[in-house]
């Protein structure tokens, strides 16, 4: 009975050996990662606005940066980024990158600036100018 169970495991295991886990001999297959999206309200609001008051919120951000912006000319969101959303505004003269936390706090980075910060590049938007 023994000798029979034993060639069957030993059956079995040639069996499932053939099979390509996809992983190095002896390694153990990596299990999907797991993405987990974090509620932000703000970003929400952001994007319940008209443009002209969403304008004025980024252009507010961007100034209380220290940067200068007198208008923000077009603005869109861009994408998510870690647990930021990433906003877009270009102003006269400089674009903006805008992160956004879900617990409000605002970071404003130079579009200029991203590559040096191994941040994601800013896709200047194309949308409908925005007065503020």
């Amino acid at each position: 009975m023994m000798k029979t169970q034993a060639a069957a495991l030993a059956a079995l295991g040639l069996f499932l050996g053939g099979c390509d886990s996809g992983g190095a001999p002896g390694e153990t297959p990596a299990a999907a990662p797991k993405t987990i999206t974090v509620a932000n309200s703000f970003h929400d609001s952001l994007i319940k606005l008209d443009e002209l008051n969403r304008g004025a919120a980024l252009r507010r951000a961007i100034r209380e940066a220290r940067e200068t912006c007198d208008r923000v000319e077009t603005a869109a969101f861009q994408q998510d980024y870690t647990n930021l959303k990433m906003w877009v505004a270009t102003c006269q003269r400089t674009a903006y990158a805008v992160f956004l936390a879900p617990t409000g706090d605002v970071q404003v980075r130079r579009c200029a600036d991203l590559a040096s910060l191994k941040l994601p590049a800013c896709n200047l938007p194309e949308a409908a100018p925005v007065k503020s």
